[in-house]
């Protein structure tokens, strides 16, 4: 064979051979990176406590013998005075449902003829009504999520009113007139039919609270300050007392009520009386409250009794007894890095190493809480040459300092 056509193989084989290799590196170098990095972002930690809460208010019954179909007309936790009606009772089930059902008509009623009246007015602003709608969109998801459906009605109510607005403002013509005349004439009939009731009025001014749940006396109010690890115990795990058959509700006297539990007594740190503290609640309606530490009792045993103040009161508080909390005894709030991101520069100052475009540069930190895996750690009063929010933190890289281009 000619040695010329021999060569000429021999070439093309190793052209073919480093054109494999070349595409290969190129391929490698695509994905190939020589750090691991992690975006800085900001996280809140908790320092916490589980226990268990028992809640202690000044209670006590409305009394009354009337008998029938008993409708709350005044909202958990509201205020109200002495003689103001708080519920009706009425001779069976039927009756209550038309009470309610005008009460829904009347209140439709009111609220066309508001949306009539803006049918009417050529001032309306339709950024300004956009603005609402989106703030009452957030208002109604809100309250989804916090799972406050008593308030959901109302909510979604003030969504639809606002859209109907922004139809007007956009030239749609609506008919009121003919909506409203038909929930007079539904009105109407219903006011035709019996809907005789017995009056409850509150016996005293306080909060009025719907709901009994037979905890109203396990512990008197008056000893909710002087409580033991023994008494709060107890008071967790008795169980409810016959509700008396003529009570109508109960109305809570005093503005201040009580969260008492128990906690191991090695967690309470440096707690002490007039501190404040956040109580999260996982499984109730409402998520959190805020509460000042009255009461530390028995500290020398190895559970402590705590007793927590709040004068807060609403629909969703009104209704807590006994509920799985966890006490925030400090929180933390910084970016998340994980551990192996944190180095020591050669001024001895420690910080991490962050990626900006293909150069890598050292920043301090200042670290606020160290974790399993991770720290949080902060920005030093804002000072320049510390981690900041969004930074590209490098979580693995060898062969790191200050100013490195990597390729």
């Amino acid at each position: 064979m000619d040695n010329s056509i021999v060569a000429k193989r021999v070439i093309s084989a190793l052209c073919a051979v480093f054109l494999l290799i070349y595409i290969a590196y190129q391929g490698y170098m695509m994905v190939y990176k020589p750090v691991k990095t992690e975006t800085a972002y900001e996280y809140t930690i908790y320092d916490t406590v589980q226990t268990k809460i028992f809640v202690i208010r000044d209670e006590k019954y409305i009394a009354n013998n009337a008998k029938g179909t008993f409708v709350p007309v005044v909202e958990d936790g509201k205020r109200v005075s002495n003689g103001q009606e708080v519920a009706i009772v009425f001779a069976n089930t039927q009756a209550a449902s038309n009470y309610i059902r005008v009460k829904e008509l009347e209140e439709s009623i009111d609220r066309y003829k508001t949306l009539a009246s803006q049918a009417e007015s050529y001032a309306i602003d339709l950024d300004t009504v956009d603005d609402e709608i989106t703030s009452r969109l957030f208002s109604y998801i809100d309250t989804i999520s916090t799972g406050e459906l008593d308030k959901l009605k109302n909510r979604s109510d003030a969504l639809r009113d606002k859209i109907i607005t922004r139809q007007i403002v956009t030239g749609k013509t609506i008919d009121f007139a003919s909506k409203i005349s038909s929930l007079q004439a539904q009105l109407a009939k219903l006011k035709e039919k019996d809907s005789d009731y017995q009056s409850i009025s509150a016996t005293q001014a306080g909060y009025y609270i719907n709901g009994i749940d037979g905890y109203e006396n396990t512990i008197p109010y008056e000893n909710a300050t002087s409580l033991t690890v023994n008494d709060i115990d107890k008071a967790l795990e008795t169980t409810a007392s016959q509700i008396p058959p003529n009570a109508m509700g109960k109305l809570v006297n005093n503005f201040d009520w009580y969260m008492v539990c128990n906690v191991n007594s090695n967690s309470i740190g440096n707690m002490s009386i007039g501190d404040k503290i956040k109580v999260l609640l996982p499984f109730a309606s409402v998520s959190e409250v805020m509460a000042e530490v009255v009461t530390i009792n028995d500290t020398n045993s190895e559970k402590t009794a705590l007793v927590l103040r709040c004068n807060l009161m609403d629909s969703n508080l009104a209704n807590l007894r006994k509920e799985n909390a966890e006490l925030v005894f400090d929180q933390y709030k910084g970016f998340k890095v994980t551990s192996s991101a944190i180095r020591v520069n050669e001024k001895g100052e420690k910080g991490v190493y962050v990626q900006t475009g293909n150069i890598i540069t050292f920043k301090k930190v200042e670290v606020l809480y160290s974790g399993k895996d991770f720290l949080l750690v902060g920005n030093k009063d804002g000072s320049k040459g510390y981690i900041k929010l969004y930074d590209n933190v490098v979580a693995e890289g060898t062969d790191l300092y200050d100013g490195k281009i990597i390729g």
